[in-house]
């Protein structure tokens, strides 16, 4: 758990104590579960599993947060942006497809604006991303559930996510 040090909001870039919880671990023949228990603390409980599952080609992970509190919570997914197929950097090779008219807002920097093309259902790049940056997308239906698929055109290889809970941007 992190521990607030002043009445300034969160910053994702600060440094903050922590209180590290116990995983668990537990190995079977193609997958693996790990298990967190948070104690209540201020009305905030939770336990969070990830399971990792390696099936034929495939991998999957999958994520079950659990409120055990009496406050909610709300949280956002950070998916880091090294992700690539065959060591191929991200750029005109590729085509992000969403299945939604997403509205985009970037954070960060590095000019990606300029090397994005965005359509409906789909977000490519005119040059290689290079550097970092953070992509916010909204425009979700009421009660749309998330996915998106990340796809290497020369390849045909890529890799996809999706969820079973509602969203209001990603």
């Amino acid at each position: 758990a992190l521990t607030k040090i002043d009445e300034e909001s969160y910053n994702f870039a600060r440094t903050y104590p922590v209180e590290a919880y116990e995983i668990r671990t537990e190995v079977g023949r193609s997958e693996i579960r790990f298990t967190v228990d948070v104690p209540e603390h201020n009305g905030y409980a939770a336990k969070l599993v990830k399971t990792i599952t390696i099936d034929g080609r495939s991998l999957h992970v999958r994520y079950k947060l659990e409120n055990l509190g009496s406050k909610k919570i709300s949280t956002n997914e950070y998916v880091h942006n090294f992700v690539s197929v065959g060591g191929h950097a991200i750029g005109p090779d590729y085509a992000l497809k969403l299945h939604y008219a997403p509205e985009l807002k970037l954070l960060g920097d590095g000019g990606v604006e300029e090397k994005l093309e965005l359509t409906p259902g789909q977000l490519t790049w005119n040059a290689e991303a290079g550097g970092e940056y953070y992509a916010l997308y909204e425009g979700f239906a009421n009660g749309e559930t998330p996915y998106w698929e990340l796809l290497h055109m020369p390849s045909g290889a890529g890799m996809s996510e999706s969820g079973d809970f509602d969203v209001a941007k990603l």
